[in-house]
């Protein structure tokens, strides 16, 4: 019995999901010419580096491509700064390298 209203509870989440879904985003965008360049570019958050997909489905997403590109940039800086220093240790004239 209890999986039974599991189920029902499951079912009627995803009933809300998919109608607060259908409210929230604008339907031109997804059913125009482009629309699986829409999907994709969204899917994968890229959809802030074309003009024409920023902000098409959802406009207040572009702040997540925005954190990913700063996510990225933060990771690779972090990984050249790491480089640099051991870089500027051997150039010191430090034998041994500690990382």
């Amino acid at each position: 019995m209890r999986s039974r209203l599991a189920s029902l509870d499951a079912l009627r989440a995803f009933g809300a999901l998919s109608i607060f879904f259908l409210m929230a985003v604008d339907a031109s965008a997804i059913l125009g010419a482009d629309w699986l360049c829409q999907i994709a570019t969204h899917t994968t958050l890229t959809h802030g580096l074309f003009p024409s997909t920023a902000g098409s489905i959802n406009g207040v997403t572009w702040t997540l491509s925005l954190e990913l590109k700063l996510y990225v940039a933060g990771f690779f800086s972090a990984h050249l700064a790491s480089k640099a220093r051991k870089a500027h240790r051997l150039a010191l004239g430090f034998d041994r390298v500690r990382d």
